[in-house]
């Protein structure tokens, strides 16, 4: 909470607003216009200016009662700024005051946790790979963390409601996984679209009536704190011996240890990424065995994708009205999906044509035939 010393009402200039000029307990100026933003003080806007010089008890405007606590005001979006009246360069600043705020409440969140989630760069066929190393299935699902009886997502969102046939973690361990809803055909994979996706809800009822129909199961790859010691510290063949341990004398309902393979070869690498996507698979994880848990994005874990590209046939184009944008229509076992194109020389091949083949490069497929990240790589000649 910020603690404000002064705050004054001043009407706006076309008399139909009224905005809140402030000083805080520390001196600091601030106003709730969209002409001034906190991370831009140059942009010093003119109620603030007209206050500035003045003293508080000397009446003027309407001034409100001092050092209170004020939650802050919700940053503005750029369409809310532009219906205010505001300069397109002010609606941006409105933006970007948005995502900072956004990032802060994130920010917040996960420092309530005292682990943040290890990331993984993506592996492409001509990087290296590290000394020695182990492969993990890639799930698709919602990356998680049980700890102290909560189920943490990565945006540190507490989702335990939306799970209750998982069991939690209290106190003796902090686990990291996948939550998957497995496939019903027991392919072992996890159902993305029409699976996990559909727990994104608070809908108390539909959460127990989706957890009977297609329970989740937690899939565990790491253990940060074990017997309430923290081995973050420790290396991976180490860590996993831990999580090996906890499993063994657990009693844990819908939860599932991940297998490892040891692999020595980028030969292994790409065996192991064929297999995946030959069952439909997002891919593989290659992790150091050597290396400590980060709390980041880096290449001590890579992720390394089954991409596929197949050609389809556009059905229909449209400009969407947002900004530049532009989508085209394929279809796919029946179900038309749009995909965004960006690139301006394939939209005029596109628009000059009838008849048009593009060729689509995308992650995995649904049993719907929906495409997971699809995106056009080139049209195919004619």
């Amino acid at each position: 909470m910020t603690v404000y010393a002064h705050q004054w009402d001043v009407l706006s200039s076309d008399g139909k607003r009224t905005y809140v000029v402030s000083v805080t307990a520390d001196g600091q100026w601030q106003c709730g216009c969209m002409g001034w933003t906190g991370h831009m003080p140059r942009k010093d806007c003119k109620h603030i200016k007209g206050k500035k010089g003045k003293k508080a008890e000397s009446g003027v405007g309407s001034v409100r009662a001092p050092a209170r606590a004020v939650a802050p005001t919700p940053a503005p979006t750029v369409q809310s700024a532009l219906r205010s009246g505001a300069t397109p360069e002010q609606a941006t600043d409105a933006a970007r005051a948005k995502r900072d705020e956004v990032q802060a409440k994130k920010d917040a969140q996960l420092s309530k946790l005292r682990h943040g989630f290890q990331l993984a760069e993506e592996w492409l066929v001509g990087d290296g790979l590290p000394h020695s190393m182990v492969a993990e299935v890639k799930y698709d699902g919602h990356l998680a963390m049980l700890v102290d009886g909560c189920i943490i997502n990565r945006s540190g969102r507490d989702i335990t409601h939306r799970f209750p046939e998982v069991s939690k973690v209290n106190g003796s361990a902090v686990l990291v996984g996948e939550l998957i809803i497995p496939y019903e055909n027991g392919n072992g994979l996890g159902d993305f679209s029409g699976g996990i996706q559909a727990r994104n809800t608070d809908d108390e009822v539909k959460i127990r009536a989706l957890a009977k129909q297609r329970p989740a199961l937690f899939v565990a790859f790491d253990i940060l704190e074990a017997a309430g010691e923290d081995v973050t510290a420790l290396p991976l063949r180490q860590r996993r011996m831990l999580l090996e341990t906890f499993y063994q004398h657990a009693q844990a309902d819908r939860h599932s240890l991940i297998q490892q393979e040891p692999i020595q070869s980028k030969q292994d690498v790409l065996r192991l990424r064929e297999r995946e996507r030959a069952r439909g698979g997002e891919g593989i994880m290659v992790k150091d065995l050597d290396a400590t848990y980060t709390a980041k994005r880096g290449r001590n874990w890579l992720k390394v994708k089954t991409w596929q590209d197949r050609e389809f046939r556009v059905l229909q184009h449209e400009y969407t009205g947002i900004g530049d944008g532009f989508v085209i229509t394929i279809k796919n076992k029946g179900r038309e999906q749009t995909v965004n194109m960006g690139d301006r020389k394939m939209r005029e091949v596109v628009k000059a044509n009838k008849s048009v083949t593009v060729e689509v490069k995308f992650l995995s497929e649904a049993d719907d035939g929906a495409l997971r990240f699809p995106s056009v790589r080139r049209v195919v000649p004619a």
